[in-house]
């Protein structure tokens, strides 16, 4: 299959009136190739090892249709800290949907994360890897659309493959065999969850906010 990802070519992007466009190559689907999930392991793999200097982007983008800041940094807890955590607690706090008592709590998660995370040079990220951001191209490979694309630690796609499910097993475990994870990692992705989750509270209001609370309980 090769080890590069098939991703759309960008035909065309601009600003019309208020609204920002993007037009894709359209991409025919097939149905699922035999060795599918093991290709996206290898492949998502492949991507990871692309490599940057620091955590972050030289321009910024967006998470679903929110802003998404990337002010580079050379330390990855502080970019998630600053970068992904706080600006979306900032968010929520704004609209009413996180409690004061709530804030408090992600000040205190904030001192303890550096012992959670271990160290790893900065990974190119699709940024945005749920299922529906995953289709197949015309030969029944993986496709990925959609991206929020920053260099960040590779455990975040990993952990948003696990959030909202439709992933095969066999998918980690040949990315697993291609590009192995540090140990302990299942634990982390609450933690690396906890950015798309408010991104959700944020865009779809409180249903979210007690898979929130329950994380920072956990590592509190």
């Amino acid at each position: 299959t090769g080890s590069e990802i098939d991703i759309p070519n960008v035909i065309a992007k601009g600003v019309a009136g208020n609204k920002q466009f993007l037009i894709l190559d359209f991409i025919e689907q097939k149905p699922k190739s035999l060795k599918y999930w093991e290709h996206l392991g290898e492949q998502l793999a492949s991507v990871h090892k692309t490599s940057g200097v620091l955590f972050g982007l030289d321009h910024e983008n967006y998470i679903g249709s929110l802003p998404q800041i990337n002010k580079e940094d050379p330390s990855w807890v502080d970019f998630f800290i600053h970068q992904r955590l706080v600006v979306q607690v900032s968010l929520a706090a704004a609209s009413n949907l996180l409690s004061v008592s709530l804030q408090k709590q992600f000040d205190a998660f904030y001192y303890r994360m550096p012992s959670f995370l271990p160290v790893e040079k900065p990974s190119l990220l699709h940024g945005d890897l749920w299922s529906g951001n995953l289709i197949t191209n015309r030969k029944g490979e993986p496709c990925l659309i959609d991206p929020a694309v920053y260099y960040g630690n590779r455990e975040v796609d990993l952990a948003m493959t696990a959030l909202f499910g439709g992933f095969d097993q066999k998918f980690i475990d040949s990315y697993q065999m291609t590009f192995p994870l540090i140990p302990g990692y299942r634990d982390r992705f609450e933690i690396y969850n906890l950015y798309p989750l408010l991104v959700h509270l944020n865009l779809f209001g409180s249903s979210y906010l007690n898979s929130i609370i329950s994380i920072l309980k956990r590592f509190s």
